[in-house]
Formats: structure tokens, sequence, C-alpha cells
């Protein structure tokens, strides 16, 4: 289904392509998917955006999309799944590097990344490396939002935890 404005006009100007980060911006814009027409382009662009080689680079700004005051949260997990493509080092670096914004932003899409990321013996190994890596404040935070992981539920992450930690 297309809106009122066509989807393929709506990724150019002119007969040039809109860029990346231009479509990533009007992700942000509308990343709470009020209405079912937001939900629609908010698909369509990502859509595009999967398409493209250089969504990499937008990582950073792919995240600040994630907000936890989203109406359509199934729409948003294609972006956490969409994320989860990426190389885990890079995908942990970045996410690492805008913990405080996320944690601020869309604390339930933060919890469910490193939930995904414990569950999973590659990825929390990566994160393990890059958090020992990381500065005290970026320290702090993780592991504030670990430990609250731990404590909700100890029989399942308590080791895991642990680990990233180095407890």
């Amino acid at each position: 289904m297309y809106l009122e404005i066509g989807w393929p006009d709506f990724f150019k100007r002119g007969n040039e392509m809109i860029d990346s980060m231009d479509l990533i911006k009007e992700l942000k814009d509308i990343s709470l998917l009020e209405t079912e027409d937001q939900c629609i382009k908010f698909e369509e662009i990502f859509a595009e955006l999967y398409k493209r080689d250089d969504a990499k680079e937008y990582l950073e700004d792919l995240l600040e999309v994630f907000d936890d005051d989203v109406e359509a949260e199934e729409v948003m997990w294609s972006l956490l799944h969409y994320i989860e493509t990426m190389p885990l080092h890079l995908l942990y670096k970045k996410i690492l590097f805008k913990i405080e914004y996320l944690l601020n932003n869309a604390e339930y899409w933060t919890e469910t990344i490193h939930y995904r990321m414990l569950n999973d013996d590659e990825a929390r190994e990566v994160y393990k490396i890059l958090f020992d890596d990381s500065n005290d404040q970026t320290k702090s935070l993780v592991k504030d939002l670990l430990n609250k992981i731990k404590n909700e539920d100890a029989v399942r992450f308590e080791s895991k935890v642990d680990y990233v930690l180095g407890e």
C-alpha cells in the first residue's frame, strides 16, 4: 500500500536519490509511529535503507530511532532485527558509545538489546571485550543495566552478566 505521496518518488529529489542520512532523519521524525500512515512510511523507508550499502555508516543515527514511547512496537522490532545483522564489533561499539542516550530515550529497547546479547555466546564475547575497553562512565551505566537484568532473572543471567562485567 502506498501513501498519497507515492513511495518510489519519495526516495528521490528530482532525479537524485535521497541520501541515507535524510531517510534516517525521517525515521526519527516518525519514530513514535502514532498513525498507520507513519507505520507504513517507516516500513517503506526502512526497506529502502536495508537495500543500501551505506547503512553501517549511520548505525549511531539508527540507534537514535529507538523510542520507548512508540505506539506500534511491532514495527520497531524490524529495526532491532536489522541492527543485529551488523557486524557485532561495530554494533556493540556504537551501542556502548550511545549508551547514555539509549538509556535516557529507549530504556526498554536498550534492555532488549542487552538481553539478546547476553543470550548469544559470540555477541557476549564481543561485548565483553568492548566493555572492558570502555570509559568509566560507560562502564558504570552498563554495569547498572546488566545488574538490573541479573536481578530480574538470576537463574538465567547471573553467570552471563558476571562474565561480561568480569566478576
